[in-house]
């Protein structure tokens, strides 16, 4: 039975900018505790008017202070938030959401919310960590990346909640010589006739299947 969301259709997509891209903006104390001042975005300098000024959008409605740079030496821009509804919608979204890349995982809540609540939080996530394209043998595929394996199980689920079907892959890279760490790559796939409504939903005019 889908829960009574506790945020608002803007503040769903921006919590999939946030699950793709986004990152507390805090200061640690010498303690290890930390003073949270709202959350980060961050964008390659060519979304710049795009999903980037989207996010900007919904932050002006709902009242959120933010501030963009833009560091053409790394190809990209951060957007910081910060006042008190941004504190608030960064702790919602650590409650909801965790704060690291590979521990993002959404909350119970989040999972049994109305199928109209999921896909805006799909194209955040979307535009964010995922990518549309026509690979070798002319077949339309949609894809999203993640560090977090918890996270692409329950996109499956919530793709399969709005009526798709998405496979998973998952990477792993070996440890190497200067990061011990094995890095595992999580894919979420969707291929065939499905994803062609599905990346028109979540890019819209951007949609690289156009014509297709």
């Amino acid at each position: 039975e889908p829960s009574k969301p506790s945020i608002s259709l803007d503040e769903a997509r921006l919590f999939g900018y946030y699950i793709s891209e986004g990152c507390h903006n805090r200061d640690t104390l010498k303690s290890g505790e930390y003073i949270l001042h709202g959350t980060e975005f961050s964008f390659n300098l060519n979304e710049d008017m795009t999903y980037a000024e989207d996010v900007r959008s919904i932050c002006n409605r709902l009242g959120i202070r933010h501030s963009t740079s833009r560091i053409p030496s790394r190809n990209v821009l951060v957007i910081s938030t910060t006042n008190t509804v941004a504190r608030k919608f960064a702790a919602w979204c650590d409650i909801n959401g965790s704060h690291l890349s590979q521990h993002k995982a959404l909350s119970e809540e989040v999972m049994r919310w109305p199928i109209e609540y999921k896909m805006e939080l799909l194209k955040g996530m979307f535009r964010g960590d995922g990518t549309h394209y026509v690979g070798s043998r002319g077949i339309p595929s949609v894809s999203y990346t993640t560090a977090s394996g918890v996270l692409a199980e329950q996109l499956q689920i919530i793709l399969a909640h709005v009526g798709i079907y998405a496979g998973l892959v998952v990477h792993t890279r070996k440890p190497g010589k200067f990061n011990k760490n094995p890095a595992v790559k999580n894919m979420v796939n969707i291929g065939g006739i499905q994803c062609l409504e599905f990346a028109d939903q979540v890019w819209g005019s951007d949609n690289r299947f156009t014509g297709y």
